[in-house]
């Protein structure tokens, strides 16, 4: 009885197998393909590849899937409940459903207006000081 089971088992990961040949996934092998180069993952297998795309795939559509869920949760709550009725994907939502998935996401203590950029106090800037270079002149 082992014997068939195994030779099942066999025969089913062959068939698994082959249909990841002609399966296309929706993350790209390429970008699949650099992330595991740069984790020290290397296989000659095309497949392996496909099969992390596709392992990846479930993954993030199961995310998505469970933030969709908790945002509707959310917006059950008619204190919450938008006019519009649009399904929006808050940060919240998505730090609680990660968060069930061992990723914790932590907004920023602070955010700057443009990236690169800091907000400058009135009156400190490069015209209120005639240097150009926003410092007091010497």
């Amino acid at each position: 009885m082992e014997k068939k089971d195994s030779e099942l088992q066999k025969q089913l990961e062959e068939e698994f197998l082959s249909a990841l040949e002609d399966y296309s996934p929706s993350i790209p092998e390429e970008v699949t393909d650099y992330y595991l180069k740069r984790a020290g993952f290397a296989s000659s297998d095309p497949r392996m590849t496909k099969l992390v795309s596709l392992a990846a795939q479930k993954f993030i559509a199961e995310i998505a899937n469970d933030a969709y869920t908790h945002s509707s949760l959310r917006q059950q709550n008619p204190a919450l409940r938008r006019k519009d009725k649009k399904m929006v994907l808050t940060m919240e939502d998505l730090s609680s459903t990660v968060a069930g998935y061992g990723i914790h996401i932590n907004k920023p203590v602070y955010q700057a207006a443009k990236p690169g950029v800091l907000k400058e106090k009135k009156g400190t800037g490069p015209a209120a000081t005639g240097t150009g270079r926003g410092r007091p002149p010497k």
